[in-house]
């Protein structure tokens, strides 16, 4: 998946060159059209995994909607952790999920 910063086209080409990372793209787009772009941050994909971040007001309504999605049905937390950076960071605690379908 190209950078979040650069052009749609330039993501779009991206993915289009590998599959993994058209995969990636689709749910990105349906993240962003079930809650809102701007409700996730920091987007990556570190060895072919997509993350993001969001705020722990959200967290709750994400994981709820992701398993009533129809199209998702993701009904499988496989990891749920919590991390904590030392303090200078803009972020000092970070959740990590991973769902499953």
């Amino acid at each position: 998946m190209a950078d979040q910063n650069e052009s749609p086209e330039a993501q779009e080409m991206a993915a289009a060159q590998d599959p993994a990372a058209q995969k990636n793209a689709q749910l990105l787009s349906l993240l962003h059209r079930l809650f809102g772009a701007e409700t996730f941050t920091d987007v990556e994909e570190p060895y072919g995994l997509l993350t993001a971040t969001t705020t722990r007001e959200r967290i709750h309504d994400i994981i709820a909607g992701l398993q009533q999605d129809q199209e998702l049905q993701l009904n499988f937390l496989t990891t749920m952790c919590g991390m904590h950076f030392p303090s200078g960071r803009a972020r000092s605690w970070a959740w990590c999920t991973t769902c499953t379908a």
